[in-house]
């Protein structure tokens, strides 16, 4: 039995996307029937916010721990034990009805989730092959959001049956996944180098190795701010004030997820092959906050809904573009620390920014879009001085 497995194993970029995309349809199919569930349960207004939080402030604090793990222990083994573990949390999720309960079950979940974000992205960056990494992460980035999509889907029209019901559905698919992910893959080659010299490298290296500008960390800290405010607000929003079905949400973010796709592996692909990413990242965080403002002068629940849509499609533009940067930066044998502090900002924007929008929009429904809307032209302001850094250390060859 082992040998069959070991002969059916392999290290290929076509498995883990299709796992790690499975992955994020099943992990995200409760979301769009969570502010419904905390109706059910009589919390307050929130908690919607509190519960992501939790959950990204998981991923900010445990993203480099997975990193360096995966150094040590390989992604694989990393990956396949973030599937079982986000499914083992989901059987105490689906039964709690204390919100300090939910609260933890959010923050292990983040840590589940974490695991599998860090592991996926540095499995590519160790195995992308040589010049075609912009494009690896653009369509990891177009996975990802299609998998987030059909999960919101998903969730939404069974979750209007019974939400019991997709718990157990999420559950049994998540250990099925856990299962097969063992059965069919395994590391890549530097990967298990990487496991053997970690212990004696890792000082020197990290002394060699130097990361992102605190500029490039801020701007995508402060655009995944952005980014988690208007979507908590919105997931909110739409059960709340417009009193939308769960399946009508469901069926907006199939068709969000189809906009993103077809956005990222055009116009995305475009802009990767043409131009400068930095420079490409620029004007989609200031169309992205052009956008949210906007979105709050909008009355009509269709013209809000509309509106949303041209907001998500700009959007999916900005972090595939922060991932290829991130790609750019170091070789195979740093994948892990590269993913995990990518995934510490990325997550720790989102934190505060769910935080706000949970704790602001009992003040007004449309101050977390407000809000959100200045924290994406704050992120502007440091992308242009990123690029322009990026720029005087190439024209004075200082070393980055």
């Amino acid at each position: 039995m082992h040998s069959f497995f070991a002969r059916h194993r392999k290290a290929t970029i076509f498995r883990v996307m299709l796992l790690f995309s499975l992955f994020t349809v099943f992990s995200n199919c409760i979301n769009p029937i969570t502010p419904a569930l905390f109706l059910e349960l009589g919390f307050p207004d929130y908690m919607f916010g509190v519960g992501y939080a939790a959950m990204a402030g998981a991923c900010f604090l445990l993203s480099p721990v997975w990193g360096k793990l995966c150094e040590k222990y390989g992604y694989t083994n990393i990956l396949g034990g973030s599937f079982i573990g986000y499914a083992l949390v989901q059987v105490v999720f689906s039964i709690s009805t204390s919100q300090s309960v939910v609260i933890l079950c959010r923050f292990m979940g983040g840590a589940a989730y974490s695991a599998g974000a860090v592991a996926s992205l540095a499995y590519l960056i160790a195995v992308a092959p040589s010049g075609q990494n912009h494009r690896l992460m653009l369509y990891y980035s177009a996975t990802t959001t299609v998998g987030c999509a059909a999960g919101y889907a998903i969730g939404g029209f069974i979750g209007t049956v019974s939400i019991q019901l997709m718990f157990r559905i999420q559950i049994l698919v998540l250990l099925i996944l856990g299962a097969v992910l063992f059965s069919i893959l395994k590391d890549p080659e530097v990967s298990i180098k990487v496991q053997e010299s970690v212990s004696k490298q890792s000082g020197q290296k990290r002394r060699r190795m130097k990361l992102f500008d605190p500029l490039f960390f801020l701007t995508v800290f402060l655009s995944n701010f952005a980014a988690s405010g208007y979507d908590n607000a919105y997931n909110y929003y739409v059960k709340e004030a417009l009193n939308f079905p769960n399946y009508y949400n469901g069926l907006i973010r199939a068709g969000i997820g189809l906009i993103t796709l077809v956005m990222t592996v055009t116009i995305g692909t475009w802009i990767a092959k043409k131009f400068d990413l930095r420079l490409s990242l620029i004007p989609v965080l200031l169309l992205c906050g052009t956008i949210t403002y906007g979105v709050c002068l909008l009355r009509s629940p269709a013209a809000f809904v509309i509106g949303n849509f041209l907001y998500y499609a700009v959007n999916a533009l900005y972090l595939p573009f922060q991932q290829g940067i991130l790609s750019d930066s170091g070789g195979p044998e740093d994948s892990g620390h590269l993913a995990g502090q990518f995934n510490s900002f990325q997550f720790g924007g989102k934190v505060f920014g769910a935080l706000c929008a949970g704790f602001i929009y009992s003040l007004g429904n449309k101050l977390p879009f407000i809000i959100s809307s200045a924290i994406f032209f704050l992120s502007v302001a440091f992308a242009l001085a990123d690029f322009g850094q990026q720029r005087h250390r190439a024209r004075h060859r200082v070393p980055l």
